[in-house]
């Protein structure tokens, strides 16, 4: 809470001058009213930084990252909590802005506070944060019009927590063979390019002969010495070719469509993918939000483009009169089962309630999915590192058996 200095009169003509703590330089002057007091002047007391603490906080890498998830859950979950427990939404705020521990969360609470003091609903100030995801701004948007405010920011806080940790899951599962391929591929490549050249460089020395082998290593190792720049120029370049193509919507779509169908990873997709929509969907619902406005909130959650189209096409078809069943029963994009449901739940009127075991069966499904594929990944990958590694190991022994005479 800012300080102020102030200069005031009394009744009787007296000036008087103090220190006080306060929301706002208007919130200070009702409560000076109050007390039979006219606000004659009043500053804000800016708090004397030194320089070391100066030099500390700005150029602390930690205080320009944008905010993570993990952190707007927590400010949703703080705020839910001190709502219920009869906390004013200001001082809320405000205490959630006191506890965050990154300056750049701590100057987005401070940015909502402001903006909610002005008059601002809390969805509105929410809205125009680009780090907080559409499906809090929608739920919060309810629950301001309902009076759960509290109720409504929990359930955002458990909802958004569910979709990071599924997502985290899926990513780890399929970022654990790549990292450990790359890093066989790097250890091959340092030995094909320093150890096998100084081995050769023995050998010639004394006059004998590389086995056939290390003899391919060592062509290969010359050829990257002699084509090192070309090569890293056209590598970089297939990089950024790749890169341009992924950022480009149409390529990106085609791209995430074919995702879905690649063995293993692709059943793996369309599991989180289904998770996604009925988690979200489920929560968006039981918070009141209409069907056309929760599909158009779960379309923006979808990190795939495929199967946001698909979320789209499903909205078009209800705002037609369909239902939204058969717009979710596309092959090779969420899992059978969802369609089936979703056409039960639209029947019995209790669509919530189905949801919510679609998610429950999806959960473990997709942590048997995760499993699976770990499973059926590192033996091909121990094959495939072990295969690179033992063939770069094999020649490296070799030469050496050669320059000791042994072969």
């Amino acid at each position: 809470m800012p300080t102020y200095s102030f200069v005031a009169r009394n009744e009787q003509g007296q000036t008087q001058r103090g220190l006080e703590s306060s929301d706002s330089q208007a919130s200070l002057g009702a409560v000076l009213r109050a007390r039979g007091l006219r606000l004659l002047k009043v500053e804000e007391q800016v708090e004397k930084v030194s320089p070391l603490e100066w030099v500390t906080t700005h150029l602390n890498p930690m205080q320009y990252i944008p905010p993570r998830g993990l952190h707007i859950e927590l400010m949703l979950s703080q705020l839910a909590v001190m709502l219920r427990t009869g906390v004013t939404l200001l001082a809320a705020l405000r205490t959630c802005e006191q506890q965050a521990r990154f300056a750049p969360m701590r100057r987005m609470v401070a940015r909502i506070n402001l903006a909610v003091q002005d008059g601002q609903a809390l969805a509105e100030a929410f809205e125009a944060e680009k780090r907080i995801p559409q499906i809090a701004i929608q739920m919060t948007r309810v629950g301001e019009l309902t009076g759960n405010l509290d109720t409504v920011l929990d359930k955002s806080a458990k909802t958004l927590a569910n979709r990071r940790r599924n997502l985290s899951q899926t990513i780890t599962a399929l970022a654990y063979p790549a990292f450990v391929a790359v890093a066989a591929v790097g250890v091959a490549i340092f030995m094909v390019v320093f150890v096998i050249p100084e081995v050769n460089k023995a050998i010639a020395a004394m006059g004998r002969k590389l086995p056939a082998m290390t003899q391919m290593l060592v062509d290969i190792s010359e050829w990257i010495q002699t084509n090192g720049v070309a090569t890293v120029v056209i590598t970089a370049g297939i990089i950024l070719a790749g890169v341009l193509i992924f950022l480009w919507p149409p390529s990106r779509f085609q791209i995430d469509r074919l995702a879905l169908r690649v063995p293993l990873i692709g059943h793996v997709l369309r599991v989180g993918g289904t998770l996604t929509f009925g988690s979200a969907l489920q929560s968006l619902l039981a918070s009141g939000i209409t069907i056309v406005e929760a599909l158009r909130t779960v379309e923006r959650l979808h990190y795939n483009r495929f199967l946001a189209s698909r979320v789209a096409a499903a909205r078009e078809s209800i705002i037609a009169g369909d239902s939204l069943a058969p717009s979710l029963a596309e092959k090779h994009t969420y899992t059978p089962m969802l369609a089936s449901m979703v056409a039960v739940g639209e029947e019995a009127g209790q669509m919530e309630e189905v949801l919510e075991q679609v998610n429950d069966f999806h959960d473990e499904q997709l942590q048997k999915a995760i499993q699976r594929l770990s499973k059926l990944v590192e033996p091909m990958v121990v094959i495939f590192v072990g295969g690179i590694v033992g063939f770069v190991y094999m020649s490296f022994f070799l030469a050496l058996f050669a320059a000791t005479g042994g072969i």
